[in-house]
């Protein structure tokens, strides 16, 4: 009779195991869909910082280069960050390849008295920073430039160039104010106002007005604007009603259309460095 009762136990053990191994999974499976059914997860930041990163990227590419050139120069409010050259769009080799062509132009134009296409008797060594500027109120923009820095190899003379990763030249400053004044063309204005229709060859319209006066405007990472003498210009694109500087300030005063493009073209220079800048307008 025990051993009957002990095959009982047995078996209705097995029939009880056996039957929670297979209920017992599916309740569970049940229990936990059931519990995540009213649920929301929150998503991992890292996504969040990917949707960030590719909506910036997105909307930075819609910006005209006017735009861009606002943000680098700090005319639309940006914080600037030195970023390793990889991290760029364009090479080291296509930035200094950028900065030679727009000096090449710019030297043809009898704008500027140097050039570093490399020759026997005119080889300039070279390095590069890259650096990027995003947006400041909302992180939403960013524009990358390069600063390159031409050494020539027999001398102390140093030449630093900031470009766009398009090409777009935005300033020169070198360390040989006096040599650069000799052989500097004297009629500088004529000659940037030729390099600018030149490189802007498609604007419907290209006012420059004199502007020797001072003014206050945002400069170039690196850069200032500290001079003993300077001259400069306004260069008005797009503008057909701008033909003096009395109607452009008094268009300062209205609404100024979109398209409308407004730089300060600068030369300035003191003991210690001769400069030369393209800054965007901002009222």
């Amino acid at each position: 009779m025990k051993i009957f009762h002990n095959k009982t136990v047995l078996i209705t053990s097995f029939i009880l195991v056996t039957v929670l191994g297979i209920v017992l999974p599916g309740l569970l499976l049940h229990i936990t869909f059931s519990s995540k059914l009213g649920a929301v997860s929150p998503i991992s930041t890292d996504l969040y910082d990917t949707s960030n990163s590719a909506i910036a990227k997105n909307a930075s590419m819609k910006l005209t280069e006017y735009e861009r050139m606002k943000l680098i120069s700090g005319s639309w409010a940006s914080t600037q960050t030195e970023i390793d050259t990889s991290s760029a769009n364009i090479s080291e080799v296509n930035a200094v390849e950028l900065a030679r062509a727009a000096v090449s132009v710019l030297y043809t134009a009898n704008a500027y008295p140097y050039h570093f296409d490399s020759t026997y008797d005119n080889w300039y060594s070279w390095k590069t920073n890259c650096y990027q500027c995003i947006e400041a109120s909302f992180q939403t923009y960013s524009a990358y430039y390069w600063k390159v820095t031409f050494y020539r190899y027999d001398t102390d003379e140093v030449h630093e160039v900031l470009i766009t990763e398009n090409g777009t030249l935005l300033a020169i400053r070198n360390n040989i104010p006096k040599e650069t004044l000799k052989n500097l063309s004297s009629s500088w204005d004529v000659a940037m106002n030729n390099y600018y229709k030149t490189q802007y060859a498609d604007a419907e319209n290209i006012i420059f007005i004199d502007h020797n006066n001072a003014f206050q405007a945002p400069t170039y990472s690196g850069f200032t604007l500290e001079a003993d003498k300077f001259f400069s210009q306004l260069l008005v694109l797009n503008n057909a009603d701008v033909t003096d500087l009395a109607t452009f300030r008094n268009m300062m005063h209205s609404q100024i259309p979109d398209d409308t493009e407004i730089y300060h073209i600068y030369q300035g220079y003191n003991d210690e460095y001769f400069m030369m800048y393209c800054i965007p307008w901002e009222k």
